[in-house]
């Protein structure tokens, strides 16, 4: 089972905070909707085999603001 973990870093002060796994992308972004009210970067990561193989880089969403329709991750 997937899980993804995402970690949000303020572009202002550079001050980060680690938010819970969801199994969706659709879920982890309800969730950044929902508590992230701060500009920022967010890095997303796929933690679902970490134990083994240690986490996997999915993706970087630039400039998150919870006011915008739309929040796009950029793969890398």
């Amino acid at each position: 089972m997937k899980k993804y973990n995402s970690c949000s870093i303020d572009i202002y002060d550079g001050k980060t905070y680690w938010h819970k796994a969801y199994p969706t992308l659709e879920e982890m972004y309800a969730h950044l909707k929902r508590y992230v009210h701060k500009t920022c970067d967010i890095i997303v990561y796929d933690i679902s085999d970490a134990e083994q193989n240690g986490i996997k880089f999915v993706g970087l969403i630039k400039g998150y603001d919870n006011r915008k329709d739309s929040n796009e991750m950029l793969a890398l």
